[in-house]
């Protein structure tokens, strides 16, 4: 269908992506958002389509589209048996055409949604971009008169329903990606050049033929030379009179009729008639002799002290500018303010503003006299006359004039100073810096980080990994991470907002007791990103400041800024979440990750029991960078988050026939909150535990008990060490049904 409406009424709402993955649950189907609404925009038709002089930007007007156009994707997980997740996501895309403007121009920079998409000015880079967007999703029609049919339009309306839209700049696109757009159609707007003339002659030409006028009956000459930067003719209302006084308020002509041609009169022109003080009091025949001439001025508190010029500024991205000019006296409240369609520099605002303001406090001051019929056919409106008064020649500008009886011509004028015509103030303009268009390829990897560990928090999905990143320059904004189990094929996985809190340790982390608070030890911090608090007592104790340092989880109470963002740590309990083993293997230059506390940031990706032990891949990248750009990081899956905790309080107990009693203590890695009359849950499908006997690093035999003691037999004993052990070196591991064996407790009992 044809439309005639602005861009810009939503549709849906932008699109996420999950990846979810798990076996011992029923089957699942994730949908993700989805748009409710694919019908295109309503429109209206008869809206003005606009004419361009010059150069300028415009906001383009939907002329055609087709329904908004849906993909589903499905990912399905699991299987083989077992039960499956089938996770939808829905991408859309959008085929529609944008009418932009009359005539044939040069299209040299467009916006979607306000976001630069094409620029054929800008660096190398930008204009790669622009080319790859065209190859992509964009046919630009410049308005020439042989310009063809759009294919697609065909294909959808039929060949003899599509016009060719000859004399008219549109653009279509083609399959648009609608995501960044909230998957709608995106707001368009156009810089465009006219690739006719922008001589101020030449608009004041189209504009009379346009209004209907004969060439032969339009005369511009003496506007010839001067150039428009930009000027935009709405055709919505605006008439063709309005956008002329515009023009004769920023150029200064006169417009006045010469035997049937419309004359477009510079104001600026030396003066042409010098008439005696005679000439001044011709009258009609026998009539008194009157005042040579008639002198009138208006009040000061009639005259503007202000004016204000709006104007489209080319150096804001054509935003709406405005150019004021006051007089230093201020002699009254009186403002004036002129709305203009052109596109301006703020120099030349300025200097029309000026001139302006100069122009009616000058012209306050009229003349009214006569002249004798010999000046017939010798003045016009726009001349300037040396009037001979107070023994001196006051030049005068004709405004209008008339030829009454007797060919008595009655002149009206206003004072004239030429020299105001010829200044110019020139200032710096702002500018944006925004022309460029990013690459896209992005130069710069996000530092992906992925850690196999314990469950941090119980709400956490069991079955998976943690992930942090580390931003490459200042100006990312958004980190996408992808999976793939072969390096070949990735998925999307998701999408992290902000900045982990990431840092160096400068000193290294003594050794500590992994069952009393550690007030010896200190450790300095230098962050990459994020900041560092302390907290109280009660906040220590319930892990707000839990962070990793090789493979270590600890806790910190105190955080002291030493200077930029340098903090000294103190007070710390450790080895904790079963990482206890990890206490005394810290090394020089390792790396600080903070997964609770102020600005940390750090994202739990799923991970199916169905990977354990094999390798998953990896990448981080941001918005429009290409995955084969990225290098992809690889991870084998152990489970660690789903491996039973270390048992602890191992203990022996022998009877009079040397049988060795081995009793211990299990823990439980979440939900082990001190609860009255009550164990820690299990969490495991069953209770088992492997019982090693160890002679220093030979195993001399391996028990197996689902209680939390076994007995060691005196008969096994003298087997295994040919009497009864006075002490028995053990290791302990509670059984997983899903990954094995549990962490190691070693003990002498």
């Amino acid at each position: 269908m044809f439309l005639g409406l602005d861009l810009g009424i939503s549709v849906g709402t932008g699109l996420l992506t999950r990846w979810l993955l798990s076996f011992f649950v029923e089957d699942t189907v994730n949908q993700g958002p989805r748009v409710d609404d694919l019908k295109s925009p309503s429109s209206e038709f008869g809206k003005g389509i606009p004419k361009i002089y010059g150069r300028a930007r415009i906001g383009g007007n939907l002329m055609w589209s087709q329904d908004i156009i849906e993909e589903e994707i499905k990912e399905v997980e699991g299987g083989k048996g077992g039960p499956t997740v089938t996770n939808i996501s829905y991408s859309y895309f959008g085929n529609f055409a944008v009418l932009v403007c009359e005539g044939e121009v040069t299209v040299k920079k467009i916006w979607l949604s306000s976001k630069l998409v094409y620029n054929v000015e800008g660096s190398a880079e930008t204009i790669s971009a622009t080319n790859k967007f065209v190859t992509d999703y964009l046919t630009i029609y410049s308005g020439t008169p042989s310009q063809s049919p759009n294919s697609v339009i065909q294909s959808i309306e039929g060949i003899n329903r599509t016009p060719a839209f000859r004399g008219l700049c549109y653009l279509m696109f083609n399959r648009l990606p609608l995501a960044d757009y909230g998957n709608s159609f995106p707001l368009v707007t156009v810089e465009v050049q006219s690739n006719e003339s922008n001589d101020l002659s030449y608009i004041c030409n189209q504009i009379c033929l346009k209004s209907g006028l004969q060439q032969t009956e339009i005369d511009v000459t003496e506007l010839t030379g001067k150039l428009v930067t930009g000027l935009i003719i709405p055709q919505n209302g605006e008439t063709y009179r309005s956008i002329i006084e515009q023009l004769q308020q920023v150029f200064f002509f006169y417009l006045c009729e010469d035997n049937g041609i419309l004359k477009f009169r510079n104001i600026q022109r030396n003066s042409s008639i010098s008439p005696n003080f005679i000439d001044l009091a011709s009258r009609e025949g026998n009539t008194e002799r009157g005042e040579n001439y008639k002198e009138i001025q208006k009040s000061y508190l009639e005259v503007p002290s202000e004016i204000s010029i709006d104007y489209f500024n080319p150096n804001l991205d054509y935003d709406r500018d405005k150019a004021v000019a006051v007089n230093s006296a201020r002699l009254n409240q009186n403002q004036k303010s002129v709305d203009t369609q052109l596109v301006l520099t703020r120099s030349e605002g300025l200097t029309a503003c000026t001139k302006l303001l100069y122009q009616l406090w000058i012209n306050r001051k009229r003349f009214e006299f006569n002249l004798p019929p010999k000046y017939i056919g010798n003045i016009l409106a726009g001349d300037v006359i040396l009037l001979p008064i107070r023994g001196g020649s006051q030049p005068i500008q004709i405004q209008e004039y008339n030829i009454g009886a007797n060919n008595l011509i009655e002149v009206k004028g206003v004072v004239y100073e030429g020299t105001n015509m010829t200044a110019t103030i020139t200032i710096e303009d702002e500018r944006r810096n925004d022309d460029e268009i990013p690459d896209p390829v992005f130069l710069g990897n996000i530092n992906l980080y992925l850690f196999d560990i314990p469950l941090i928090d119980d709400t956490d999905t069991q079955e998976g990994i943690y992930s942090m990143i580390e931003a490459p320059t200042d100006s990312y904004k958004q980190g996408l991470i992808y999976t793939s189990i072969d390096n070949i094929s990735y998925s999307f996985l998701t999408i992290f907002t902000g900045e982990s809190t990431v840092g160096d340790c400068d000193t290294i982390l003594n050794t500590a007791r992994y069952d009393l608070i550690d007030y010896t030890n200190q450790l300095t911090v230098t962050l990459e990103n994020g900041i560092l608090e302390s907290c109280t007592d009660l906040e220590f104790l319930n892990l707000k400041n839990l962070a990793l340092i090789g493979n270590e989880l600890i806790a910190f109470k105190n955080a002291t800024l030493i200077s930029g963002k340098t903090y000294q740590l103190s007070t710390f309990l450790r080895g904790i979440k079963n990482t206890e083993s990890a206490i005394n293997t810290h090394i020089s230059n390792e790396k600080f990750f903070l997964f609770k506390g102020t600005g940390s940031t750090n994202k739990r990706l799923s991970a199916s029991i169905n990977y354990l032990g094999q390798t998953l891949y990896f990448k981080g990248g941001v918005s429009n960078q290409s995955l084969s750009s990225i290098t992809e990081q690889s991870l084998a899956i152990t489970g660690e988050s789903l491996r039973p905790y270390s048992v602890t309080h191992i203990t022996g107990n022998r009877d009079i026939s040397g049988n060795l009693l081995i009793s211990w203590i299990r823990r439980t890695r979440l939900n082990g909150e001190w609860n009255d009359y009550s164990d820690v849950p299990l969490n495991e499908t069953f209770e088992l535990y492997e019982i090693e006997i160890m002679n220093g690093s030979t195993i001399k035999r391996t028990l197996t008990s689902n209680t939390q003691n076994i007995t060691y037999s005196s008969a096994n004993q003298i087997t295994d060490f040919g009497s009864n052990q006075l002490s028995v070196s053990v290791r302990i591991y509670q059984i997983s049904d899903k990954v094995g064996r549990g962490k190691i407790k070693e003990a002498i009992i």
